[in-house]
């Protein structure tokens, strides 16, 4: 049986043996519900298919009359509802009995009504019958519905799910959750093995009242869903969390269940917090934790249970969170019921009534019936009834329910209202005293019923009333600030309409006893005289005694007191310190007791603050505390300390961080004013802060007062991991190597700290794919390389890493990298790099490369740079692979700055690099401006320039050099100096070609960044060719053979020609092929001489030298005639002729060779320079052989070069050289 059905029965015994004692005694003027009914709600719901008997006691202490109301109406009684032993009996129970009960006693002094219940029918619940169909790739998460009733009256006892191939029940695992409050079948990821119909059973129990064994039981189920599960699985999903609550608002007592729903891959870990902390799930009395932690169940509910609830789901990939808030409903319980009241008629009554509870609503019954607010009654929120006008018709029983979201309470109480004549109960006599400016009460204090009228007469005249002047119901009259014409005879009168009362008093004024001393406050040197002067001022009529309260400790300091009374209203006292010392400060009170008639004399009192001090540093300052404002800034506050007699000019602060306490690290030291009191100092998230503060003045610093800060705010990180390297190899296929520099501990942010490494395959046509190929996690801030395995071969993978913490991932992308897995980072990195400082924070990076860099397919370059010594402040730029210089801004003035570049190709970044350490102090020169060749034809050379942008200086001097722009190996042609101009012409002649420029600007720290640029130097143009013949001569064509012997820069060649009568040469071919050697030309008049010249060309440009002048005559159109009788004759004389030319010949050859001999003696002795270039690499030697005597630089000179398409041929051409020079002295070019 129901344990509160059977006290139900208890007590009817004893209310009928209450009711006995009622009828000997009438002493009780109210009935006192006992209402044990507990709500047939929800679970506790009645089953309407019972057949089943409905008891609703209702005990009563001395009452007769009994009535029941069934939703605020009187219930009428038939043969199925009736009263049974002071119960209502309800058989059998039925769905219109459903509703809201209460009960209603009556005896002679009115009628009390009970506390209500509610009475709620379970219904048989249906499942919504719905077929679904769910098609799903792998690794995606799923949701079943079970469709249970909206209705939880009941909610179901048991849900479990079947699955159609093998008839078996669900069982949760780490992937599939049941939900105990919904019913829905969860998959936090799917696999392909759950394809499968799925169907969902639910049990409901419908309850008893009285015997549990008569519970029963109804088993539904809905319809089988399908579930098809195919395709790529996802292998990597970020979690999703949500949460279910069987109820948000639960009374103290009952039991609730929350279900943190989870999907993602891998399955996501859960951690319960409960208003910020986590939960203790070792508190197992109450919180149960079930389902793998996504199930928490409070058995019993306690008003502490009551807050917000969250469930953080995380795995690898990032955190996902909800939240949802209970409200534990407590009570009601009274604090203060009802109570019966005997009062007399008056116009406004207000009644009390307490309870304690959660959001508790008042509600007052009179003689049973429902109170509503009006004229006459008004309820409040805190439970008091206001009756207005309280009448004799007024008495009744009253009823207060207190009533919460899930329970209510009632209590009655009589309220018995009479009349009677007034009656003044309380009024001084005689005379009253009071002081100006305090409240003086002459108290009236009438009674009667009705409530008599009140009323005051001053000197025989009825008293206006004011703000000021006040009559006060139940007091009297109140007269506030009371000033000298408030004295006189005052007179009370009470009346109400069954007589009248008086009473009188006087009322005497004083003036206030004022007491003021000067000066107030007092800051001096010690062995100084000070004079306080206390002045009271009095009402002549009262008597006073004047003390002095001194801080005074040391018997020998030397004082006087006196007194002196100027008036009767004025009295002066005076206190004087001879010589006063440190020890004679403290605080000085001149107390002035005043005498007043009939009442205690009154104290006055003024003080004064005496400080007797030594002039020093100012004390250190106190209050001093510290506060967050948001994740980068707290608030350091103080207040300053004394002076000592020399004004503070400012206040010295330092911040110093402490989260790492070996190695404390300055963040501020700032100087403020004197009048700030407080700083905002910029901070990082989760770290730990020392702050001083210090005042200064005239002499000197104080000691400082120091804080500690350690609750800066947590945030997620917002750098990334620097100087990021990447790179696969050849012999590992499927790996990819990463490597970079850790994060500070400082800038952690949050505990959790940890690095991700983000891999994304790039698919053949550049597209990067959504989804991450690989992610590798590394929870160790200190970490600085990871390797990713499992990789596909030959494929382009972007490579990032960014950093987290337990407030999420970084918000900054940082560095990517592209790596080809399977192919090894280059191994050539470039040379001679120099830095070159221009500003305070810049710095213009060069270096060298060449063309045997193709072979090690460079992508680009990676420069890192950082503060020697810190390789945790690096920062990185890239360039492009055909760069040859880069500029570094924003660095750290006055820093020696380390400077790493190496080469970045398909395999990632090369393992190789090029270090340089430079000090940004000595500043040298920015590249000039506006560097141009004005003039260069004939070989000579005019060069002008604008001053750097940045010269950090006065410029000294330039430095130009030239070098062959096709033969860069060779050394530099030139090297002048130029003194502080923008302007010189180069003393040298140049021979046809491309020449590369460069100019460098010099000041007091050296040479600066040298700027390029290449010239193609006309001269006299390209070389022409040599042996120009005729190989063949007709009557109308000519054909012309010729040499070249070194056709650099040469294109083709140009042919001239003219007759002996003309002026000028004309073009007869412009464009002739660089590979002709010959040329006939057509249609020319018999018997004339040609004259040709022949020229070479390069692009546009017509060299200035020729061939010089071939002379051709065209035979006449006679010498082709023959005469056929003298061939015998011309067959001798043609043998002949040819006989003597050998001869001639042979002879010619043997003085040529001769002559040739001594011309090349000569030519070693006279004509200046002989160089001779050997081999066919570019490296060549350079010899110079010097004549014996000197020639002017007009003066010719044979240069003779190997083709190096004819190795053992001699070009020879003429060319002017000047004297070589070389600058050794600049350290920064001296290895170019």
């Amino acid at each position: 049986m129901n344990h509160r059905v059977f006290w139900t029965w208890f007590f009817i015994p004893l209310v009928l043996l209450f009711n006995v004692i009622d009828c000997q005694s009438t002493t009780q003027k109210s009935p006192i519900m006992i209402f044990p009914l507990e709500y047939y709600v929800g679970n506790n719901a009645v089953d309407t298919n019972a057949s089943l008997k409905l008891i609703i006691p209702c005990s009563v202490i001395s009452g007769d009359q009994r009535q029941w109301l069934h939703n605020d109406l009187v219930v009428q009684y038939n043969d199925r509802i009736q009263i049974k032993h002071h119960a209502l009996n309800i058989e059998p129970f039925q769905l219109p009995d459903t509703g809201m009960y209460q009960c209603q006693v009556s005896n002679r002094y009115g009628t009390a009504i009970s506390r209500f219940a509610i009475v709620e029918a379970a219904k048989v619940p249906t499942i919504e019958s719905k077929a679904t169909s769910y098609s799903l790739q792998p690794g995606i998460a799923a949701n079943l519905n079970c469709y249970l009733p909206s209705s939880k009256s009941p909610m179901p006892s048991l849900v479990y799910w079947k699955q159609r191939s093998t008839n078996k029940i669900i069982v949760e695992d780490e992937r599939i959750t049941v939900s105990a409050v919904n019913g829905n079948l969860y998959f936090a990821n799917t696999q392909v093995s759950d394809s499968n119909e799925y169907q969902c059973h639910v049990v409901f129990t419908l309850h008893h009242p009285y015997h549990q064994r008569e519970n029963r039981n109804v088993s539904l189920h809905g319809s089988w869903q399908t579930v098809h599960v195919s395709g790529t699985p996802f292998t990597q999903t970020h979690p999703y969390t949500e949460i279910l609550a069987s109820a948000t608002h639960i009374a103290e007592g009952d039991h609730v269940t929350l279900e943190c729903i989870v999907s993602g891959y891998p399955i996501p870990d859960v951690t319960w917090y409960k208003d910020g902390r986590i939960l203790d799930p070792s508190n197992g009395a109450t919180h149960q934790l079930s389902a793998r932690s996504r199930r928490l169940r409070i058995t019993k509910t306690r008003s502490s249970d009551t807050g917000t609830y969250i469930c953080i789901a995380k795995n690898q990939h990032s955190t996902s969170n909800a939240s949802v808030t209970l409200q534990i409903y407590k009570g009601p319980f009274w604090d203060q019921p009802p109570q019966q009241m005997h009062i007399l008629e008056m116009e406004r009554f207000d009644w009390s009534c307490r309870a304690s509870g959660i959001n508790i609503a008042y509600q007052w019954y009179i003689n049973g019936q429902r109170i509503t607010n009006s004229s006459k009654y008004m309820m409040w929120s805190n439970g008091t009834l206001t009756i207005y006008n309280v009448r004799l018709n007024d008495t009744a029983i009253y009823t207060c329910n207190a009533m919460t979201l899930f329970e209510n309470i009632a209590h009655s109480a009589y309220l018995n209202v009479s009349v009677r004549a007034p009656v003044i109960a309380y009024f001084p006599k005689g005379i009253i005293h009071t002081s100006v400016g305090e409240v003086a009460k002459i108290y009236c204090n009438a009674t009667g019923g009705p409530t008599p009228v009140v009323t005051f007469t001053k000197d025989g005249k009825q008293l206006q009333i004011s703000n000021r002047i006040q009559i006060i119901q139940g007091i009297g009259l109140i007269i506030h600030n009371a000033t000298i014409s408030d004295a006189g005879h005052y007179g009370c009168t009470a009346k109400n309409r069954l007589g009248t009362s008086e009473r009188d008093a006087t009322l005497i004024v004083y003036r206030q006893t004022q007491v003021t001393i000067q000066p107030p406050n007092i800051i001096n040197k010690k062995d100084t005289n000070l004079t306080l002067s206390c002045s009271i001022r009095k009402d002549s009529r009262l008597a006073i005694n004047i003390t002095w309260l001194t801080a005074i400790e040391n018997r020998n300091t030397k004082y006087s007191i006196t007194t002196n009374q100027v008036s009767d209203s004025l009295t002066m006292s005076t206190l004087v310190l001879y010589q006063a010392q440190v020890h004679d400060s403290g605080t000085y009170t001149c107390i002035v007791e005043t005498f007043i008639p009939t009442k205690s004399s009154t104290r006055t009192m003024a003080r004064s603050e005496i400080t007797i001090k030594k002039q020093d540093v100012p004390d250190p300052p106190y209050n001093v505390h510290c506060y967050s404002l948001n994740t980068t800034t707290i608030r350091l506050e103080w207040t300053a300390g004394d002076s000592n007699l020399a004004a503070i000019k400012d206040f010295n602060l330092a911040v110093v961080m402490t989260t790492i306490s070996s190695l404390p690290q300055s963040v501020m030291a700032a100087n403020v004013s004197a009048s700030v009191n407080s700083v905002d100092v910029p901070v990082q998230p989760y770290n730990t802060y020392l702050l001083y503060v210090a005042a200064t003045n005239l002499y000197g610093v104080g000691h400082a007062t120091r804080t500690e800060c350690n609750a800066t705010i947590y945030d997620i990180p917002h750098l990334v991991p620097s100087y990021l390297r990447a790179r696969a190899s050849s012999y590992t296929a499927d790996v990819i190597y990463t490597n970079w520099i850790p994060i500070p501990r400082i800038y952690y942010n949050a505990p959790g700290f940890g690095y991700k490494i983000v891999v994304n395959s790039i698919m053949p046509n550049g597209v990067r794919r959504l989804k991450r190929s690989a992610t590798a996690t590394v929870r160790h801030g200190n970490a600085s390389s990871e390797i990713i395995e499992g990789l596909q071969p030959n494929m382009i993978y972007e490579v990032k890493v960014i950093s987290f913490n337990d407030m999420g991932d970084s918000d900054v992308e940082g560095e990517t990298l592209l790596v080809r897995t399977g192919e090894s980072p280059p191994t050539f990195v470039p040379s001679n790099l120099h830095i070159y400082p221009i500003a305070a924070t810049r710095a213009w990076l060069a270096w060298h490369t060449n063309k045997s860099m193709q072979r090690y397919n460079i992508q680009g370059y990676k420069v890192a740079y950082w503060i020697a010594g810190d390789i945790q402040t690096t920062s990185t730029v890239n360039a492009a692979n055909n760069a040859t210089e880069i500029i570094i801004e924003d660095l750290l003035p006055r820093n020696n700055y380390t400077f790493q570049i190496t080469s970045i190709g398909n395999g990632g970044v090369s393992t190789l690099s090029l270090t340089r350490t430079e000090t940004m102090t000595l500043l040298v020169p920015g590249p000039v401006r506006s560097f141009e060749i004005i003039r260069n034809r004939f070989g000579t050379i005019e060069v002008a320039w604008s001053i750097p942008l940045n010269t950090n200086g006065q410029i000294i001097n330039y430095r130009i050099r030239c070098s062959d722009a096709i033969y860069i190996d060779i050394p530099p042609r030139i090297a002048v100096t130029a003194n502080n101009g923008t302007f010189i012409s180069l003393p040298f002649q140049f021979n046809y070609g491309y020449y590369i420029f460069s100019i460098t600007a010099r000041n007091e720290a050296g040479y600066g960044v040298p700027i390029t640029t290449d010239k193609r130097i006309i001269a006299y143009g390209p070389l022409p060719p040599n042996n120009l013949t005729a190989i063949h001569v007709s009557n109308t064509s000519i054909t012309l053979a010729w040499k070249i012997d070194s056709v650099r820069y040469v294109d083709g060649f140009v042919l001239e020609m003219k007759r002996t009568q003309d002026s000028a040469y004309v073009y007869y071919d412009s464009k002739i092929s660089l590979t002709k050697r010959q040329l006939t030309l057509d249609n020319l008049i018999p018997g004339t001489v040609y004259q040709f010249i022949m020229r070479s060309r390069h692009e546009e440009l017509v060299g200035d030298l020729h061939t010089g002048e071939l002379n051709v005559q065209t035979k006449s159109d006679k010498d082709n005639i023959q005469n056929p009788n003298d061939s015998t004759l011309q067959i001798i004389l043609i043998s002949t002729g040819i006989g003597l030319f050998c001869v001639i010949v042979t002879i010619v050859i043997i003085v040529v060779t001769k002559h040739r001999r001594k011309r090349d003696q000569d030519n070693h002795s006279n004509f200046g320079y002989v160089v001779t270039i050997k081999g066919k690499s570019r490296g060549n030697s350079l010899d110079t052989i010097r004549p014996h005597s000197e020639r002017s630089i007009s003066d010719g000179v044979i240069i003779s070069r190997v083709d190096p398409s004819r190795p053992n041929s001699t070009l020879q051409m003429p060319v002017f050289y000047p004297t070589l020079q070389d600058d050794r002295s600049d350290s920064h070019n001296d290895d170019e």
